[in-house]
């Protein structure tokens, strides 16, 4: 199932169970549940966070990097994990991925229009914080990037100040993203 811009937008706060499963919001299970779902690792150093794509969304940025020799959006890309949601919604996070992110318990997801965006509460906060204070820049730069389409250059996330080093400046708030998906 191929997402179309806009449709996984929002922020929900749940909790990640004992299991180290999260669940998602009945409105994302319904545009994710018919496809195969890929997590990969985002966010900046100081502030990991998880991309939750499906493969339609994953396979379609992956071309994009390839066709704009994108290298590090490429090596986030390809250093997916496949997951699976169950049929409470929800997705069991590897013990891995979930050291990466720092995810224990308060957990956020951010709707990034073709992928959720998976933080830990504090980070998320601190993301927000350092966001407002890049708030001017960044808007400019969307600007920017609205009329020249997607730019997977800055990870994919419309944040080329993050340089794909953030969960949203990894990729489109995927790959690369910046600070829609952080």
């Amino acid at each position: 199932m191929e997402m179309t811009n806009g449709e996984l937008s929002g922020e929900c706060g749940p909790k990640l169970d004992d299991m180290g499963r999260i669940s998602l919001p009945r409105q994302w299970r319904d545009i994710v549940e018919k496809s195969e779902l890929v997590l990969i690792r985002g966010g900046r150093p100081r502030l990991p966070c998880l991309w939750l794509f499906t493969i339609e969304s994953w396979k379609l940025r992956k071309g994009l990097a390839v066709e704009n020799a994108s290298l590090s959006v490429l090596e986030r890309l390809n250093g997916k994990v496949d997951v699976e949601m169950d049929r409470q919604g929800r997705i069991l996070i590897p013990p891995t991925l979930r050291k990466y992110a720092k995810l224990v318990k308060d957990c956020m997801l951010v709707g990034q229009d073709d992928h959720i965006v998976v933080w830990a509460e504090e980070c998320y906060d601190e993301h927000l914080e350092l966001d407002g204070e890049n708030f001017e820049t960044e808007n400019r730069e969307l600007k920017v990037l609205r009329l020249r389409g997607m730019d997977l250059g800055d990870g994919g996330n419309g944040n080329s100040a993050h340089s794909g080093a953030s969960g949203a400046d990894a990729g489109a708030s995927g790959p690369g993203g910046g600070s829609s998906d952080d």
